[in-house]
């Protein structure tokens, strides 16, 4: 799952905003042990997560570590150019709250970009088996529909300028040998040479008509106006 991650900020923070990496101040809204840093250290990023724990294990890449909850930002309004939301709607309280949040630390024209996992019953359903007893999966984890994503999104009052779904055959594949622990008997290599081919399945079947509504995360850049 960390390749994946690694992917999804590529689409974040190249992808989503036109082959460059955006410019100004960036926040990474649950940042976590600092995936974005590592990837995109120059960017400067300032990091909040709720966990101290996590933000002890950030590296490079950020001027500044907050301790703090997204539904209650310790910034001023309008401190941001970009704010970046990877896998972590999901996992707060009151996303909607979230989002006014995000809303207000932006400043007039920045953008905002969230990327968190589509609702498939099936999918929800597997993992409540598969990772309903790990720590790590709290009760309050969630995946959005379409409709109910972009609503958090624009009752923030953002403005969504892109929409993709994405990872199909990829995000079961990674989720699933790391759920049931069978990707840590596989030596690197091996590994390496299951993620490629993956990837380009994915590619390939996306490219099909129809065929990206598939795609299991839900990925968005929205405006404030």
């Amino acid at each position: 799952m960390p390749r994946y991650e690694r992917d999804m900020a590529q689409l974040a923070l190249v992808e989503l905003f036109g082959g460059h990496p955006p410019t100004g101040k960036v926040l990474d809204a649950g940042c976590g042990i600092g995936i974005l840093g590592r990837l995109f250290p120059h960017l400067a990023l300032t990091g909040v997560d709720a966990s101290i724990d996590l933000l002890r294990q950030v590296g490079e890449g950020y001027d500044l570590l907050v301790e703090a909850s997204a539904e209650a930002l310790p910034f001023a309004d309008a401190s941001f150019d970009v704010v970046v939301a990877l896998n972590m709607l999901h996992h707060v309280i009151d996303p909607e709250r979230a989002a006014r949040e995000f809303a207000r630390v932006l400043r007039p024209g920045g953008s905002l970009v969230c990327l968190d996992p589509r609702k498939v019953a099936p999918v929800e359903f597997a993992k409540q088996v598969l990772r309903g007893k790990d720590d790590s999966f709290a009760p309050t984890h969630k995946a959005f529909t379409v409709e109910e994503y972009e609503h958090i999104i624009e009752q923030a009052g953002l403005r969504i300028v892109e929409r993709r779904r994405v990872g199909f055959l990829t995000l079961l594949a990674m989720g699933g040998l790391d759920a049931t622990k069978l990707s840590f008997k596989l030596p690197a290599s091996q590994r390496d040479r299951v993620v490629n081919l993956l990837r380009q399945t994915d590619g390939a079947l996306f490219q099909l008509p129809g065929m990206s509504r598939l795609g299991l995360n839900l990925a968005l850049r929205s405006t404030r106006a």
